[in-house]
């Protein structure tokens, strides 16, 4: 038998054949336009529903509309009707019961004869009209810085004798600190007139109460 001769060197190396990559395919994510439906559109946020609400003391407020940081309201008040703010948390402590069963245009109707007699500002009046109309109020946020003139009915505007001078009793502002009222108070406070009171956003509403309340003096009765 013939010995196997044993062949001196190295070894050939093998050669290393590449596979083809093959790239994996993703499937593709099946969107609202697979699957045959729209977009959807952009959520538009919630009208803001106006509602009734009531204080410990029983009185009534209209709350016309919220900001990020205010609720706007008009209150039944002797000293006329007017659109107020305050912070949630405020107003949230103050008007504390929701008056549901209250019908939103009937009790803006009710406000709006009221303010009639008692006194409103034109902003209110716009607000509770729209309110009347439509069960919401428009928004109110430019408007309450300053406040417009007070309107009231014009035959009783008529009559008011605005060189009637003022002498004031009380010195010290006695409305509740933070409140519309405590602020207008700061406004109208030291006329020597009632042109002068109503020119500085006092109201005949508010001249007929600090008047029954012995806060100020004047010939002309509101």
């Amino acid at each position: 038998m013939k010995k196997k001769v044993k062949s001196k060197g190295k070894p050939l190396a093998k050669k290393k054949i590449s596979k083809p990559v093959v790239e994996e395919k993703k499937a593709p994510l099946l969107g609202p336009e697979s699957l045959g439906k729209k977009k959807a559109a952009p959520c538009k946020p919630k009208e803001f529903v106006p509602v009734v609400l009531q204080d410990f003391h029983r009185r009534t407020c209209l709350q016309l509309n919220r900001t990020s940081t205010h609720s706007h309201y008009v209150e039944m008040d002797n000293a006329g009707l007017t659109v107020e703010r305050l912070p949630h948390e405020e107003f949230g402590r103050r008007f504390f019961k929701s008056l549901e069963e209250y019908d939103i245009k009937r009790a803006a109707a009710r406000f709006l004869a009221y303010g009639a007699s008692a006194g409103m500002t034109a902003t209110a009046k716009a607000q509770l009209e729209h309110v009347t109309k439509h069960g919401t109020a428009p928004d109110v946020s430019t408007h309450i810085a300053e406040r417009a003139a007070p309107t009231h009915l014009a035959a009783f505007v008529k009559r008011v004798n605005r060189d009637a001078p003022i002498t004031w009793v009380t010195k010290k502002n006695p409305r509740q600190a933070g409140s519309g009222r405590h602020s207008r108070w700061q406004k109208y406070f030291g006329a020597k007139t009632v042109g002068e009171f109503l020119n500085r956003g006092g109201s005949l509403g508010d001249l007929r109460f600090d008047q029954s309340q012995g806060h100020l003096k004047t010939t002309e009765k509101g």
